[in-house]
């Protein structure tokens, strides 16, 4: 695959993205930290660093990234924020395939035959409650159900699958810095001149600075050679609603269900652009730092009871 690569700090004073590409392995992901101080920035080196690592020694990519998720657990809380976190989207070429893997709102989108498709779903509270009022989707645009360091109370769930192959395919790997502030129509075109990979981030870069970027911006352009063969008998088209598009098979993957969707906003958080919601005590590491203990939150719901009851009594 031909790629191109950029990442801006947009409005911040700060760049908590952080990329890979690694060739060698035909591996290539972006990650957007959370966090105050540096610890966003550490995060996503973190996680970008250890999927390097754990796949090069022949980890699949799904457990790379829980294995990215337990070291962060592991590290020592620093900073205000009192956790470090991170999204992240990679993919990784196979002979034949693509394998697709996320978790948080950074995004996964792929350009084939004119047609541009968001392959990953954001893991987000606006996009897992349905019906959310203008207000709040404003609001609560940035709040994360899960980032690799931060996951909810079932633990860290991988999205992924595998995509065909297909020539000419194009791919894009983003922060929502980008994704934020340039609609897909706008992606579509730029993908789909016959511009260097190179070249068209640097064009997606340039039109979501005059579009006002107020996050970093970080992401990754694919391009599939064009003389790439189809194995014979494979397909490409076809999804798993039998609707046009590109052929996935999907691997256990899950998303988080609204019943997770609880909220613990952090001013330095939300100043860093994203505000994972907390994860529960369990068994897979410590319980995160700077996050209110489960025992607190149930005390206050029983002291509230208690009054209740006392202003009724009195009554």
């Amino acid at each position: 695959m031909y790629v191109g690569f950029t990442t801006h700090t947009g409005q911040r004073q700060q760049n908590q993205d952080n990329g890979l590409v690694d060739h060698s392995l035909d591996l290539f992901a972006v990650a957007d930290g959370v966090g105050g101080g540096d610890s966003g920035e550490v995060a996503s080196a973190s996680v970008c660093l250890t999927l390097q690592r754990l796949v090069s020694d022949g980890m699949a990519l799904e457990q790379a990234i829980h294995k990215a998720h337990q070291a962060l657990l592991e590290q020592p809380a620093e900073g205000n924020a009192g956790y470090a976190a991170s999204t992240v989207v990679a993919i990784q070429q196979q002979e034949h395939a693509i394998k697709v893997a996320w978790v948080g709102d950074s995004r996964i989108y792929l350009l084939r035959e004119g047609t541009l498709y968001q392959l990953s779903e954001d893991h987000s509270v606006v996009q897992q409650i349905p019906g959310l009022s203008d207000v709040d989707i404003q609001r609560m645009r940035h709040v994360l159900t899960q980032a690799v360091g931060v996951a909810g109370e079932n633990g860290l769930i991988v999205d992924s699958f595998d995509v065909d192959r297909h020539p000419d395919d194009c791919w894009l790997l983003c922060t929502d810095g980008l994704h934020g502030v340039l609609n897909e129509e706008s992606l579509r075109d730029i993908l789909s001149t016959s511009q260097d990979p190179s070249i068209k981030a640097d064009i997606l870069l340039e039109q979501a600075l005059s579009n006002g970027a107020d996050d970093n911006v970080t992401l990754i352009v694919l391009q599939e050679e064009g003389d790439y063969q189809i194995p014979p008998g494979a397909g490409s088209k076809g999804s798993p609603n039998d609707t046009q598009g590109p052929k996935v098979e999907r691997r256990g993957s899950g998303v988080m269900t609204s019943a997770d969707s609880r909220t613990a906003l952090d001013p330095d958080a939300t100043a860093s652009g994203h505000t994972p919601l907390p994860s529960s005590p369990r068994s897979e590491g410590p319980s995160t730092a700077g996050e209110p203990p489960w025992h607190y939150v149930l005390l206050g719901g029983v002291l509230a009871v208690l009054l209740f009851i006392a202003i009724i009594w009195g009554l």
